[in-house]
C-alpha cells in the first residue's frame, strides 16, 4: 500500500493528544558539557524501520524528543543502522517529501514574527563528518548544487549524498552527525525529525523549558499516519506484514522450504510465510507494461527486504567492522575486532565474508525499501492503483518436490548445454572484432552492455555489432587502445583486463 493511502483521518483525540508526563519524553545526554542524542534505526520495527535513541531505549521506536531553545544539540549517526537514513528536521512530518518546509537558515518558522529569513539566521541543522561541517566536496570532488559547494546548505547535500555510498565506504568516511540549535523564541508548535531518503519515518520534537516541562502540551502539527505495529509472528521473524500469510494458504504451495533440519523449524516458517506473501502479491492483473512491472516488483522487493531482516536478526552475520566488507578484495583480511553472539560457528565479528554478507543484507533493506517508495510514487503520479491483485488458487498443494533422480537428470542436462555452448564459442573464434583507428597508433573500442544476452548481460562493441555479445577482440602490439564506456549501459560494469 503506498504512502498516501496509509495516511488516515485523524480523530480529535489524536490531533490534540498531549504529553502527560516527562516519562514520555526522550531526554538527551548533557553530562559531557554538550547535549547529544545517539541515533540508531530499528530495522525490524515496521516495514521501513524507525529511529531509536540510546538515551531512551525504554520509549521504543520514534520517541518524542525534548529540546530546549538556544541550546546546541548533536545527533550522532555513527551506528551502521543509520546508513541510508540521514536525519533531517522540518516544521511538519516528512518535510520536503510532502512539500513541507524544512528547517533552513532562509526559512522563517511558521507564525514567527522575527525576520531571520532576511539574513539567513533562522534555525537550521549543520551536517558534520568527523566533527567538521561538510563543505560540498568529497575526496576533492564537488557534490550537489552550487549552494552545497559554497556551504549555503550547511552540508546537507554532501551529507545525504554520502548516505547513498556503499555501506562499507560510508562507515569508513564517518562518523556522521547533525547539530541543531533552535534559536527562535516565538515559534509556537512542535518540529519533526525525519529521514531524508525514506518517507514515513518522522518523529516529534517538543520544546521544553529549563524545568524540563513541555512549553506546548498538545501535539501540533499532527502526525498524519500511525506507526506500523508488528504482529507476534513478525516480531519472532524480524519481518513486517507476514501474519496472515502463514501456511497453509489456498493461494500458496504447501511448503516453500523442504527437508528442514532440527533447529530451523521456526526460521523456515518465516520463509514459508514471506514467500507465500510474495506469491500472492505477484499474481496481478495487467494494465500496461510499466504498471505490471511495478505491481509485481514491489512484492518481490518486499520479500527480499523481509528475507534480509530475518537473517540479520539471527546475528549469524555479526560484523564488528563493516569497512572490511569489500567484495573487490576478498583476500584483504580482517582489520576489525569484536565477538559474535553466534559462538557455534566461530564468527568473531572480524571475518570478511560475514561482514560482506552483513553489508549485503543492510543494502537490500535500505536500497530496496527506497526503490519500493520510488515505484509507489510512479504509480501514484500515473493514477495507477497502488496494487492490482487477482486471486489465483493453487489447486494441488501437496505436489511432491523433484526426486533425487530428477534432480540428477536436470544437472546432467545443464552440463551438456554448457559444453555445447563452449563448443559453439570455439567455432566462431575466427571472427575477430577490430577497433576503430584514427591513425596507426591511436585506436578505440566503444563498449556497451546487452542486458538481454544471458543472465547478467554481456559486452558488445559498436565496431562489430554483427558479432553479437562478448566478441573476440583483435589488438596489435605496440598500439594504444582506448575502451570507451560512455554509454549508460556500462554502469556497474567497469572493464578490466
Amino acid at each position: 500500500m503506498n504512502y498516501n493511502l496509509r495516511i488516515f483521518l485523524l480523530t480529535a483525540s489524536t490531533i490534540f493528544a498531549s504529553v502527560d508526563s516527562l516519562d514520555q519524553l526522550c531526554i538527551p545526554n548533557c553530562n559531557s558539557g554538550k547535549c547529544t542524542f545517539t541515533v540508531q534505526v530499528d530495522l525490524y520495527a515496521g516495514e521501513l524501520g524507525y529511529y531509536t535513541f540510546e538515551e531512551c531505549p525504554e520509549l521504543g521506536p520514534n520517541p518524542t524528543l525534548a529540546m530546549e531553545r538556544n541550546v546546541d544539540y548533536e545527533f550522532i549517526q555513527a551506528h551502521n543502522s543509520n546508513w541510508m537514513h540521514p536525519l533531517g528536521f522540518a516544521y511538519e512530518a516528512d518535510g520536503a517529501h510532502v512539500d513541507k518546509e524544512e528547517l533552513e537558515a532562509g526559512v522563517l518558522p511558521p507564525g514567527s514574527g522575527v525576520t531571520c529569513n532576511e539574513n539567513d539566521t533562522c534555525p537550521a541543522p549543520r551536517y558534520l563528518r568527523e566533527g567538521n561541517l561538510m563543505d560540498g566536496f568529497i575526496d576533492g570532488y564537488a557534490v550537489g548544487s552550487e549552494d552545497s559547494v559554497n556551504g549555503l546548505d550547511f552540508g546537507l547535500e554532501a551529507y545525504e549524498h554520502m548516505f547513498f555510498y556503499p555501506i562499507n565506504q560510508w562507515a569508513g568516511y564517518g562518523p556522521f552527525s547533525v547539530t541543531l540549535n533552535f534559536n527562535n523564541d516565538d515559534f509556537g508548535s512542535d518540529i519533526f525529525y525525519f529521514c531524508h531518503i525514506h518517507i514515513g519515518m518522522s518523529g516529534r520534537i517538543k520544546f521544553v523549558g529549563g524545568d524540563g516541562l513541555p512549553q506546548i502540551n498538545r501535539n501540533s502539527p499532527a502526525l498524519p499516519y500511525e506507526y506500523d505495529q508488528q504482529s507476534a509472528f513478525d516480531k519472532e521473524c524480524g519481518t513486517y506484514g507476514l501474519e496472515e500469510f502463514q501456511l497453509p494458504n489456498s493461494q500458496c504451495l504447501s511448503e516453500f522450504v523442504c527437508d528442514v533440519p532440527r533447529g530451523l523449524e521456526q526460521y523456515s516458517k518465516c520463509y514459508d510465510a514471506m514467500n507465500c506473501k510474495m506469491m500472492i502479491g505477484m499474481t496481478s492483473n495487467a494494465l500496461d507494461e510499466k504498471a505490471l512491472f511495478i505491481h509485481q516488483m514491489i512484492p518481490h522487493h518486499q520479500n527480499a527486504v523481509n528475507m534480509a531482516k530475518t537473517l540479520l536478526k539471527t546475528q549469524k552475520t555479526f560484523c564488528a567492522d563493516i569497512t572490511i566488507a569489500n567484495s573487490e578484495d576478498l583476500s584483504a583480511g580482517a582489520t576489525g575486532v569484536g565477538e559474535s553472539e553466534d559462538i557455534d560457528i566461530g564468527n568473531t565479528g572480524n571475518d570478511q565474508d560475514y561482514c560482506l554478507l552483513d553489508a549485503i543484507l543492510r543494502s537490500v533493506i535500505g536500497d530496496q525499501n527506497h526503490q519500493i517508495q520510488t515505484m509507489q510514487g510512479i504509480l501514484e503520479r500515473g493514477s495507477y492503483p497502488d496494487e492490482n491483485d487477482c486471486i489465483v488458487t493453487v489447486l494441488n498443494t501437496t505436489t511432491p518436490g523433484l526426486s533425487a533422480e530428477q534432480k540428477k537428470r536436470n544437472l546432467e542436462k545443464i552440463e551438456e548445454e554448457t559444453q555445447e555452448t563452449q563448443e559453439k564459442r570455439q567455432l566462431v573464434e575466427k571472427d575477430i572484432c577490430m577497433a576503430t583507428c584514427s591513425s596507426e597508433k591511436d585506436c578505440y573500442f566503444t563498449a556497451t552492455i546487452n542486458y538481454f544476452a544471458g543472465e547478467l548481460g554481456y559486452y558488445e562493441f559498436d565496431e562489430c555489432p554483427n558479432l553479437g555479445p562478448n566478441p573476440t577482440l583483435g589488438m596489435k602490439k605496440g598500439v594504444s587502445y582506448v575502451f570507451k564506456q560512455a554509454d549508460s549501459s556500462n554502469w556497474m560494469h567497469p572493464l578490466g583486463f
